[in-house]
């Protein structure tokens, strides 16, 4: 293309396949992980596991520190996956 018309250039892919795979591997992760806390805080996860008062943590009911765990547990997800992104120099 750039033969064609001088003065382009030709956009070069700097990602190595291997980047690509472990992209796709993390996208696939966060996925995966997305519709484990989506089934965990909806049904059927909530009524199995979450739907009780008791026990009591940190003073909070168990139905509440169930959604608000999940919610801990996706920051933390969401942490580690922009710290696992390959970083561009430039």
């Amino acid at each position: 293309m750039a033969r064609d018309r001088p003065g382009l250039v030709d956009s070069v892919d700097l990602r190595s396949s291997n980047t690509v795979k472990t992209g796709r591997l993390r996208h696939g992760l966060l996925a995966a992980y997305v519709l484990v806390c989506l089934a965990a805080v909806t049904w059927p996860g909530y009524p199995l596991f979450g739907a009780r008062i008791y026990p009591m943590v940190l003073g909070l009911p168990w139905s509440l520190a169930w959604v608000v765990g999940w919610i801990l547990l996706t920051f933390f997800a969401v942490m580690l996956y922009e710290w696992t992104r390959p970083r561009q120099d430039g």
